[in-house]
């Protein structure tokens, strides 16, 4: 900058000349120009009410989405263990089911061995004669098995076996009293005969026998 240059620009610094001076110096080529004299830059003006509140509404907005996003995943995640565990109970469920079948049908199974191995066990029934036990057997609902004759050498326990067979229906299973045991019991005179290693004889049954099935006390 020459001298009439900085002789002005210090008259503006004092006062006694503005910056249109300058630039009217500059213009009728008094010195040579201003272009290297930059105005100084403004400052940012300050956000507007306005666009501070779109920003807190837009900030509010982001977060309410953001946590409706967490809030489906949980419920989500909920409904995927919720099914998860149904899912897992329905098959412990029907594991269970089919335990339990088979184990019914192995006890029916185990029964009707048992049954079988029972009739085979019953002894022939012996002709009418004077030493022949006719056996009558009434059941806990009032009915009454045929009429049977034992040998007086016959045991107790075919008896029993007897009355299980007879008893039992026509798929082999036995009735509920059966089941939960029984024992068998003359009225007069009152006795329970339950030693089933025994004969007739030696039980002194004889002749002509009514027997009743009785309920175990407590089954």
């Amino acid at each position: 900058v020459d001298t009439d240059m900085q002789d002005a620009i210090q008259a503006a610094m004092q006062g006694h000349a503005g910056l249109q001076d300058l630039m009217a110096m500059g213009a009728m080529g008094g010195f040579g120009g201003l272009q290297g004299v930059q105005a100084p830059r403004a400052a940012p003006a300050a956000p507007s009410p306005g666009t501070l509140e779109a920003r807190r509404v837009r900030a509010e907005q982001d977060r309410a989405y953001e946590e409706s996003m967490q809030e489906d995943a949980r419920k989500e995640e909920a409904r995927r263990n919720a099914a998860r565990e149904q899912e897992e109970a329905e098959k412990r469920a029907m594991d269970e089911s089919l335990q339990a079948a088979r184990a019914a049908e192995e006890e029916r199974e185990r029964a009707r061995r048992e049954l079988e191995s029972k009739r085979a066990s019953v002894p022939a029934e012996p002709p009418q004669g004077a030493d022949a036990v006719q056996i009558l057997v009434r059941l806990p609902d009032g009915a009454r098995l045929p009429p049977r004759r034992f040998s007086p050498l016959d045991r107790v326990g075919s008896v029993y076996d007897y009355v299980d067979v007879a008893a039992a229906g026509s798929e082999g299973e036995a009735p509920a009293w059966a089941a939960r045991g029984y024992d068998l019991v003359s009225n007069m005179p009152m006795r329970v005969f339950r030693e089933r290693g025994r004969t007739l004889r030696e039980e002194e049954m004889s002749g002509q026998l009514m027997l009743m099935v009785q309920q175990r006390q407590g089954a």
